[in-house]
């Protein structure tokens, strides 16, 4: 996933934040998604929720390794095309957007 397309297309507000993990340059964020989709199929119109366990990998982030407490919270600072700025539980990473990888 491109690093455009996570900053479009999600929040991280949104999320239950179930664990942070930064080492060898790598963030790890566990998040728990929930969902409400309408769905629409011959004019029945069913409803799903759906909860999801999912985990962002950032690469390419300044420092080798930290810790983080809970409670877990991430903001983006600032985004450009060079670089993401986010405050991680008050400390800010700053992530190389040249060879960025989302999984």
């Amino acid at each position: 996933m491109t690093l455009d397309f996570f900053i479009k297309s999600y929040n991280f507000d949104d999320f239950d934040i179930l664990n942070i993990e930064l080492s060898n340059y790598t963030l790890k964020v566990e998040v728990n998604l929930q969902t409400h989709l309408d769905l629409i199929a011959n004019g029945y119109r069913p409803e799903l929720e759906m909860v999801m366990d999912k985990t962002f990998i950032f690469k390419n982030v300044n420092v080798e390794k930290l810790s983080f407490e809970k409670p877990y919270s991430i903001n983006i600072i600032e985004y450009d095309n060079e670089k993401l700025s986010i405050n991680v539980c008050n400390k800010e990473l700053v992530i190389n957007c040249s060879n960025v990888e989302i999984i």
